[in-house]
């Protein structure tokens, strides 16, 4: 992480999330003008302090920084605003 991206985590001006929220995940590559974000995906644990593990299509996960993950307040169909759903497995 480069020290822009360490002082902002270490200022708190990032989100914390739980198990269960969901989130939109930033395409790594992206390009300014085409999909930035993916998702939502779920949250499945804080894999240390500024880095969660999130579940992806068919079960598989994939770790990313705090920094590419946006909250989001929208949810997948069939669940609901408290992530029932994304807990359960």
């Amino acid at each position: 992480m480069n020290e822009k991206n360490s002082r902002l985590c270490e200022e708190g001006n990032v989100d914390v999330f739980k198990k269960g929220d969901w989130v939109w995940v930033k395409r790594i590559g992206s390009r300014s003008g085409g999909v930035l974000f993916e998702g939502p995906y779920c949250v499945e644990k804080s894999i240390g302090r500024n880095a969660y593990r999130i579940r992806i299509e068919d079960g598989k996960t994939i770790d990313r920084n705090v920094l590419h993950l946006k909250r989001s307040y929208t949810f997948p169909r069939g669940s609901n605003s408290n992530g029932i759903p994304c807990n359960s497995s």
